[in-house]
């Protein structure tokens, strides 16, 4: 194997166990159609071949392709940066998306997979990015409530950072994603709606957004962000517009 590139964000994952229960929540069926980002060292890959899918397994280190080719190769290997690839991949269907996210492309994946017409994910990230986007009220974030009105957030287990190589500085985390039903929000103003609305987490919401918008919307306005509930901030989001 490379050596492993530090730029790149690469801690490679140790226990194919792990591997095998974050694909076990994707919920595959035949005929699935499968992202996977960053194969890396095939941990996940290799469970992910057990079954009867469309894989597209993409890798940015060209170091890997090769490698990758010639262990798995019922996969679509694609040499390519997510980040840029993701965007331009319009399949003809609804998608799933697994992968372990170094914590510098997290947040534009994140936002990335709600804007994609991806039905399932299953992410490996840092814990305490975990905890953020799990997180409900009245301990909310901008991340939790933005991912959570597209998706149902469940967190699956804590992976010790002992099981990567090399090993990061923190524990990691398994979080499972499935797409609510339809949504009817422009994706782009409700992004920007709650950015303003968590822009000052600390101080009260008639501090950032309009005190007669909070009281249409039925919310006391010497309340904080993290403390409103999902479906306020829908309704807030409806009622501004």
């Amino acid at each position: 194997m490379v050596k492993l590139r530090k730029s790149l964000g690469q801690n490679f994952l140790l226990d194919k166990s792990v591997g095998e229960r974050m694909v076990v929540a994707l919920n595959l069926a035949d005929d699935d159609l499968v992202v996977e980002i960053g194969s890396g060292n095939g941990a996940v890959t290799e469970a992910l071949t057990r079954y009867n899918i469309n894989l597209y397994a993409t890798e940015i280190d060209k170091r890997l392709i090769d490698f990758l080719k010639n262990k798995f190769p019922k996969a679509n290997v694609v040499n390519a940066n997510i980040l840029k690839w993701l965007p331009d991949f319009k399949p003809y269907k609804t998608f799933k998306i697994i992968g372990s996210l170094p914590y510098y492309i997290t947040s534009p994946i994140l936002h990335e997979t709600v804007r994609c017409n991806i039905s399932t994910a299953v992410f490996l990230v840092q814990k305490e990015v975990a905890k953020k986007i799990s997180i409900s009220a009245p301990n909310a974030s901008y991340l939790s409530t933005f991912i959570q009105t597209f998706f149902s957030v469940t967190y699956l287990e804590m992976v010790d950072r002992n099981k990567f190589e090399p090993a990061p500085k923190v524990d990691s985390a398994v979080l499972q994603f499935v797409r609510k039903p339809s949504v009817n929000i422009d994706i782009n103003k409700y992004e920007k709606f709650l950015h303003q609305g968590f822009s000052k987490p600390r101080k009260m919401l008639k501090k950032v957004l309009p005190l007669e918008l909070l009281e249409k919307s039925g919310v006391n306005p010497n309340d904080r962000p993290q403390h409103i509930p999902l479906q306020i901030w829908i309704r807030m989001f409806k009622a501004q517009i």
